[in-house]
């Protein structure tokens, strides 16, 4: 997850954003707070909340319109730092993503009961 992401001028665009460990971000080591990357994307939409028929869980989580990034490329470290290698198979890169993340599933899990 990148948090505070600005445009190239310096305008905050998004307070957070999920991205994949593409072979770029994989290549920059593990990220750590305070980290800054730079990179190009594509803007893309995607329809988000409850699509079912129960009006209501539909009231909780109504479909809206987000947008996210695609297709990272020319993905740079701006900060120095000593790299630490991100895991390499599918398994323990998952499992450290979750931990990494571990309040953020946990806050999300709270809130969508």
């Amino acid at each position: 997850m990148i948090i505070n992401l600005t445009d190239i001028n310096g305008n905050l665009v998004a307070d957070h954003l999920w991205i994949n460990y593409t072979k770029q971000f994989q290549s920059l080591g593990i990220l750590a707070t305070g980290d800054e990357v730079q990179f190009n994307a594509r803007v893309s939409s995607y329809l988000k909340g409850y699509q079912g028929n129960d009006s209501t869980i539909r009231k909780k989580h109504p479909i809206q319109y987000d947008y996210k990034l695609e297709y990272p490329s020319k993905v740079r470290l701006l900060t120095k730092k000593k790299p630490q290698s991100v895991p390499e198979t599918n398994w323990e890169l998952l499992q450290y993503i979750l931990e990494e993340n571990k309040d953020f599933y946990l806050k999300r899990a709270k809130n969508s009961q």
